[in-house]
């Protein structure tokens, strides 16, 4: 990995060096004025500055393309710079004083170093993705004068301790692993010299380290294999750890999202679960928290730490979140939705059908949902069924925190889905997490983390995360998405790359914004596309499991709540008289009842006896 993004104003980053941390195994800070130090640094900067005022917009598309094939060497087609993302939404100053206290929050945990991190280990599958967001972020203004509700943090790496707190410690120890200091020593040598023997071999297949997940044999990339299994979990572990201290209210990590990583085994490119790591931070029980070991009772004692008991996790990855789900598979807690492809030799072969509603005979029966998506679903089916999803899951189940894994590999085109995918673009998926964004960031007392996924089109995946950065700041700024971004892409070290349309927002996003409003429904049968009745017949199933899922989870929720409020117990003396005194029952026909039955008891002796 390089250093930095080179651009004609130097390399992207330098600012922060300063401020970065030590790169130890350090657990999650708490206080949230140490975690916005990257902010703090990138406020003095500017956006970059490589063009020139006065330059007129190119009139074609020719003339654009001159101008990529010569970019930062002349100033003669350059276009104009796009104005920085406002600070403050309004210019009343007193209108925003009184509105900090109930201004959502958003962070995003990046830093070069970071990236670096990302690139260096999974160049080979996500090529440059990560480098290419890091520069859109910076070209667009995420990064350098961010507007007052975003931040910036310094992610954090995880130590092995919390790692465990999901995966095999067997399945770690094949992962753990320090290059040797001494590049000089026999070891190194050694090492790699000497084949991995069958026995061996066997092991890492039995574990998902082959293939697709393969230990590397090199010690330097296996080292830096390690540090990324640290990298990713702890950045994913550092963002619910903000919005479990109520230092923000969305946080943001797009290099998570490993979601098919099992608790003993490694399978597409994912090799940490970060996403069940996380969830399992946000619904720990605040008790066993703070009977554990000195290393996680220093995440904090803090009594502002919020207790979470039920959290909604949605998964709009092409493939399906067999990771995510095996971990709850048997929990109530956590109300697991994944929308994915589902067809012979699609991966993950062996899960994923929408019969799988949880283990028999646990808490988890009916909060696990399944739904298959048809073969080139488009924005319009897509976001309708997915807005219904979240208009009848969110009350049902009442989350405290909503976790969001976005996966770039189901817009059209995607090199590694092929021809079975879906027909998705980078604007549909953003609308997806402008919605949830609007309808559970909104709300202070839900919390929002969004992570990323899968997504092997560099240039698509970066566009789509750049989007979906801006839809998940819309309960902060409503129509950051749609407004307030630029419609084209910013100039800046990768603007050939975005070739030949040079579109950040595409031209056609009406019918997208258009979806999320449309009526809820059956879907038209699409013509000229084989088997349409499967596939209307499949967008009404989902249909049908949401509505038939919201039922039972409130239900069951209603249910919970009522038989805990009767498990507690009525202390009438701490309780209101006016709520909890009952009326006394008025007496009919005045006193003397017992007098009354001891004389018909008095009749009917002397009845008895006469007889």
């Amino acid at each position: 990995a390089s250093t930095g993004i080179s651009t004609s104003n130097g390399t992207i980053g330098q600012s922060q060096q300063s401020s970065e941390p030590s790169d130890c195994e350090v657990n999650m800070p708490t206080d949230d004025p140490s975690l916005s130090a990257c902010n703090k640094a990138n406020k003095s900067g500017t956006l970059l500055d490589v063009t020139k005022p006065g330059m007129a917009e190119p009139s074609s598309m020719a003339e654009a393309a001159v101008a990529a094939s010569t970019l930062f060497t002349s100033t003669a087609a350059k276009r104009p710079r796009y104005p920085t993302l406002s600070r403050s939404s309004s210019n009343s100053n007193s209108s925003n004083s009184n509105s900090n206290k109930n201004r959502i929050r958003v962070s995003l945990l990046h830093s070069e170093k970071h990236t670096q991190v990302l690139h260096g280990a999974m160049g080979h599958i996500h090529q440059d993705r990560d480098v290419l967001l890091s520069s859109l972020l910076h070209c667009c203004g995420f990064i350098r004068q961010t507007p007052r509700f975003f931040t910036v943090v310094q992610p954090k790496r995880a130590s092995r301790q919390y790692l465990e707190k999901f995966h095999c410690p067997t399945y770690l120890d094949l992962l753990d692993y320090v290059a040797p200091v001494d590049s000089t020593s026999g070891e190194i040598a050694a090492y790699q010299s000497n084949p991995r023997s069958q026995e061996y071999c066997k092991v890492l297949d039995t574990y998902g380290l082959t293939e697709d997940c393969h230990l590397p044999t090199d010690p330097a990339a296996r080292a830096l294999l390690w540090t990324y299994c640290q990298a990713v979990g702890g950045a994913s572990l550092h963002a619910a750890n903000l919005l479990i201290t109520n230092a923000a209210d969305v946080a943001i990590h797009w290099g998570g999202g490993r979601h098919h990583a099992h608790c003993d085994r490694a399978g597409g490119f994912c090799y940490v679960n970060d996403a069940v790591v996380a969830i399992q931070h946000l619904i720990r029980n605040r008790s066993s928290e703070n009977s554990t070991t000195t290393t996680t009772s220093r995440i904090s004692t803090d009594t502002s730490h919020r207790q979470m008991k039920r959290v909604l996790y949605l998964d709009i990855d092409i493939h399906h979140a067999d990771g995510v789900q095996s971990a709850f598979y048997e929990s109530d807690q956590v109300l697991t939705l994944s929308f994915h492809r589902r067809a012979p030799g699609f991966f993950p072969p062996s899960s994923g059908c929408p019969s799988e509603k949880g283990r028999s005979g646990t808490d988890g029966v009916g909060y696990n949902l399944n739904l298959p998506m048809p073969r080139e679903c488009t924005d319009e089916e897509f976001v309708g069924v997915y807005k219904l999803a979240l208009q009848k899951l969110v009350p049902a189940h009442d989350p405290d925190a909503v976790v969001l894994v976005v996966g770039a590999d189901g817009v059209k085109g995607d090199p590694l889905v092929g021809a079975e995918g879906w027909h998705l673009s980078p604007e549909g998926l953003a609308e997806c997490v402008r919605l949830t964004a609007e309808y559970c960031g909104g709300n202070k007392t839900r919390k929002l983390l969004v992570l990323g996924a899968g997504g092997y089109d560099p240039v698509t995946t970066a566009r789509t995360f750049l989007l979906s950065t801006a839809a998940a700041c819309e309960a902060a700024r409503p129509g950051m998405l749609w407004k307030q971004l630029p419609k084209d892409v910013p100039q800046h070290s990768h603007f050939a790359r975005y070739g030949p349309g040079f579109e950040l927002i595409s031209s056609s996003t009406s019918s997208v914004a258009g979806a999320s409003d449309a009526h809820v429904g059956p879907t038209k049968q699409t013509e000229g596309i084989s088997g349409s009745d499967e596939r209307a017949k499949m967008l009404e199933d989902a249909r049908k499991a949401v509505a038939v899922t919201s039922l039972f989870v409130q239900s069951r929720r209603e249910m919970m709540d009522s038989s805990r409020f009767n498990s507690h117990g009525m202390d009438v003396s701490n309780c209101e008289a006016e709520n909890w005194a009952v009326p006394k029952k008025k007496k009919k026909g005045g006193g003397g009842g017992r007098r009354r039955k001891k004389k018909q008891k008095a009749l009917v002796d002397n009845d008895r006896d006469a007889s």
